[in-house]
């Protein structure tokens, strides 16, 4: 996608949740449902514009963020929606706010002038942390713990600044919405009695751990892809294959594995073929060789002489006429 497209859709999205928020404040179950399906279909339009690896990463990242929200709204309680329930629109609204977060990270303004902001948002995090801390009637210690763990993918992890830009973007829609009284959270965690603001003050950091997470996973469904991926066969061995009607041919050339390979046997009109895998044997590793043997021995190459005779100049013919 290029920058323009890349702002526009940060520019969509941001007017979408400036209206869609305040819409289903005022909103029934019935509605909910209406604003539900219009998130969903600005999701689907979006990721069919990005490229498979990226819209891969943002599926994978609702998968995360759904069973997140599962645990913390309707198990764990520590935050509450207005109607009780996980509004179908939320799943749909963190693959477009993490969609929006890497095209905003992906401008060039901001990436040539990303230790800047990166620098700028840490210290603006900070002072809002340390205002929490000190605010009544009880202080933000969630708010604190999550600014921790933001520093910390700040300091030591890959795309500082995605984290900055996505804390700074889900700091002010948590601001909305719990403005708008669509969530609100506990003033204290339960089980935890750990106070919390509403929102959090480090709440920002929920995003950089969700794109750690996501990172893993779709690494991880890569290598399973890779590891199953058939291997790729000459047209003689893929000729061969499908005239004995086998579903794979080990070959040295193609399988890395073919020494250990079993050999196979398939019928062939009245006829048994069998088909083994010829073993690989190792290359043993070239002996160190001095530079005077081996210019003797380019030279002899060049000349088109043996090497056995340039290495060994008695043994010619010229070495017999000294002697």
């Amino acid at each position: 996608m290029t920058t323009r497209g890349s702002l526009a859709f940060v520019g969509a999205f941001t007017a979408y949740w400036l209206v869609a928020l305040p819409l289903d404040s005022l909103s029934t179950a019935g509605q909910q449902l209406l604003l539900s399906a219009s998130a969903w279909l600005f999701l689907a339009v979006a990721l069919a514009l990005q490229a498979p690896a990226v819209r891969l990463q943002v599926i994978t990242l609702v998968c995360v963020a759904t069973l997140l929200e599962v645990i913390g709204s309707l198990v764990w309680g520590a935050y509450r929606y207005r109607l009780g329930n996980l509004p179908l629109f939320v799943p749909a609204g963190h693959g477009l706010f993490y969609l929006a977060a890497l095209r905003a990270a992906s401008v060039p303004l901001l990436q040539r002038r990303a230790r800047r902001v990166v620098v700028a948002v840490t210290i603006a995090a900070t002072a809002y942390m340390l205002w929490g801390l000190v605010r009544s009637p009880l202080p933000d210690l969630l708010g604190f713990v999550t600014w921790a763990v933001f520093v910390r993918f700040i300091v030591r992890g890959r795309f500082p600044l995605l984290y900055a830009v996505s804390f700074v973007l889900t700091l002010a829609l948590e601001l909305y919405g719990t403005g708008w009284g669509i969530w609100h959270w506990a003033p204290v965690l339960p089980g935890l009695i750990l106070p919390a603001g509403n929102p959090p003050t480090g709440i920002g950091a929920g995003y950089a751990a969700m794109d750690g997470l996501t990172r893993r996973i779709v690494g991880l469904i890569a290598r399973v892809r890779r590891s199953r991926q058939p291997w790729r066969t000459p047209p003689r061995e893929r000729a061969l294959r499908q005239a004995c009607g086998l579903r794979w041919l080990s070959h040295s050339r193609t399988n890395p594995n073919a020494a250990m390979a079993p050999p196979m046997t398939t019928q062939s009109g009245s006829s048994t073929i069998e088909l083994r895998a010829p073993r690989i044997r190792p290359r043993p590793w070239p002996a160190k060789v001095s530079p005077t043997r081996m210019s003797t021995t380019a030279t002899a190459v060049a000349r088109n002489r043996p090497v056995s005779a340039a290495r060994h100049p008695s043994s010619s013919g010229a070495g017999r006429a000294r002697a």
